[in-house]
């Protein structure tokens, strides 16, 4: 189902000239296009298959937290969550 997503972006009002406006366009949409490739990330990280553990090959797994990553994009540095599983066998921690 297609997500809807909503920016808000404050505006000066006091450009002095159409470059100056185009820069603030410019330098806006890249903040944009960062911040909706990590929210879009996040979310994808969180649906991430949980799979069987590498060490026993368990399937039962349990969430163990995460840490962020940074990934290189076309439109720069995006932070992106990088979840770890734990087995309830074995107790390997693994990231996914």
């Amino acid at each position: 189902m297609p997500k809807r997503i909503t920016v808000t972006i404050e505006v000066p009002d006091d450009f002095e000239s159409f470059d100056d406006l185009e820069q603030f366009v410019q330098l806006t949409g890249q903040q944009v296009k960062r911040k909706l490739c990590g929210q879009l990330g996040s979310e994808m990280a969180q649906r991430a298959p949980t799979g069987c553990c590498p060490k026993c090959e368990s399937p039962n797994m349990v969430g163990h937290g995460s840490t962020t990553r940074t990934m290189k994009t076309i439109f720069g540095d995006v932070e992106l969550p990088h979840p770890r599983q734990r087995c309830k066998e074995c107790r390997h921690t693994f990231f996914v």
